[in-house]
């Protein structure tokens, strides 16, 4: 992909552990922690939408990112689940067993 306004693509992946739903957003009383890495993850796609790609992985639905990211992958036979959430930037992990707030995400938007 070409892009003209010489900007850097960001690319930033967020694995998540097992969900009852892609977000873990559901039910009557949803996670505080997982709305806020939702909403994170919006706003700064709102914010930087011409240089960074947000994608976000549960372990129950998208198995095979897991199992093809080499990071994630050597991470859950060496700690297990306990390690989730994992998030990369550009392929390389940056977090992990938490998620990163809106200011982590903009500075790693930012490299």
């Amino acid at each position: 992909m070409t892009q003209t306004t010489g900007a850097k693509l960001v690319s930033i992946e967020v694995y998540d552990p097992p969900m009852c739903c892609a977000t873990g957003v559901c039910g009557p009383e949803p996670d505080t922690e997982l709305l806020a890495i939702r909403d994170a993850l919006l706003q700064l796609e709102h914010e930087l939408p011409d240089t960074v790609t947000v994608a976000r992985y549960n372990l129950n639905n998208d198995g095979d990112k897991y199992a093809q990211n080499p990071e994630v992958l050597n991470r859950l036979r060496e700690h297990g689940v306990d390690i989730l959430p994992v998030t990369l930037v550009n392929g390389a992990p940056v977090k992990e067993r938490s998620y990163p707030t809106l200011d982590e995400l903009r500075v790693y938007a930012a490299r």
